[in-house]
């Protein structure tokens, strides 16, 4: 192969060269050259081809491309450690500056790891202690201005009767201050009317006693029975295992506590905790008025479990 296209090939290589980053220049030409030199060499031993002169030229295109993206990663590289180099010699030169600024970067790390947490715990994993949450979703019935989007008992009552095949049960939940007097002095408490499939939709077995039983979850007003919560138990009865079958007094009206729910349970109430259930059936007994044969009065919150394997999506009913 003529030397005159040798020649024209490395001259390519030595313009090109300040395509490349300074700091990579030398190193690049000197890489490109030996590699331009060796190609001719060796296919001027062989026999010649039409294509051998298209083949060094693509070559050397290729080495300019090379350059040209050291320049753009080699370079963003070099920008990168200069910053940390500057900054490390400031953060020297200026000790009061860097303790104010570890300082304020370690309260915005803590900060923000405080509040993940809190979102996790109460938000994304707000029932950690149900061992299939991720198949319960929430359900609601809404009007046309979506000005109501809770759930009368009645219309919980045909929701669950007529459920779809894809969803295994219902269960429904109302939460509500109560008053629990078991000394002298009343104490403010959280608590929650359920149904009576509560527990047993949600795989929950009590740490002590029982949950509620079906015959609980039929006649209105028939069955005072509570089921503390494991925290409340420990907390106000000092883990006292023969609080079940002992009577308390919820806005003035006696219950027997049956059970103690399974520890780290806090209700199905995002963001806070119950400290005692009741079943729906006594809803006369802590709220005003008959709301389980209302069913214009919306004041239950919802949730279905998904039946496993089942891709179907419960539809919203609308009222």
């Amino acid at each position: 192969m003529p030397r005159p296209l040798l020649r024209l090939l490395l001259a390519i290589i030595d313009a090109g060269r300040w395509l490349a980053p300074p700091s990579r220049r030398r190193e690049w030409r000197r890489q490109w050259r030996a590699d331009i030199l060796h190609e001719w060499q060796w296919r001027s031993r062989q026999p010649r081809h039409a294509s051998d002169r298209a083949t060094l030229l693509v070559r050397t295109a290729g080495a300019l491309r090379h350059a040209f993206w050291l320049r753009l990663h080699v370079r963003r590289l070099e920008m990168v450690t200069q910053d940390i180099r500057y900054g490390w010699r400031l953060m020297l030169r200026r000790p009061g500056f860097t303790a104010i600024a570890v300082l304020t970067l370690g309260l915005g790390i803590g900060a923000n790891v405080t509040i993940y947490s809190w979102v996790e715990a109460l938000l994304l994993r707000p029932m950690p202690a149900v061992a299939d949450s991720e198949r319960m979703v929430s359900l609601s019935t809404t009007t046309a201005t979506r000005k109501d989007l809770s759930v009368s008992w009645p219309n919980f009552v045909d929701m669950r009767a007529s459920r779809p095949g894809s969803v295994e049960d219902l269960i429904a939940y109302a939460l509500i201050p109560m008053n629990l007097r078991t000394g002298a002095e009343p104490e403010r408490i959280w608590g929650m009317l359920v149904s009576g499939n509560y527990f047993d939709v949600l795989g929950l077995k009590p740490a002590i006693g029982r949950g509620f039983t079906s015959d609980e979850d039929r006649v209105p007003d028939a069955r005072p029975v509570a089921v503390f919560s494991h925290a409340y138990w420990l907390r106000h009865f000092a883990a006292d295992p023969s609080v079940v079958g002992r009577s308390v007094s919820l806005n003035a009206r006696a219950f027997t506590v049956v059970g103690i729910a399974p520890e780290g349970f806090r209700g199905s109430a995002a963001g806070l905790g119950v400290d005692v259930f009741l079943p729906m059936m006594m809803q006369k007994a802590v709220m005003p008025g008959n709301r389980l044969q209302e069913r214009g009065n919306s004041w239950l919150m919802t949730m279905a479990i998904i039946r496993t394997g089942s891709n179907c999506r419960t539809p919203t009913r609308r009222r």
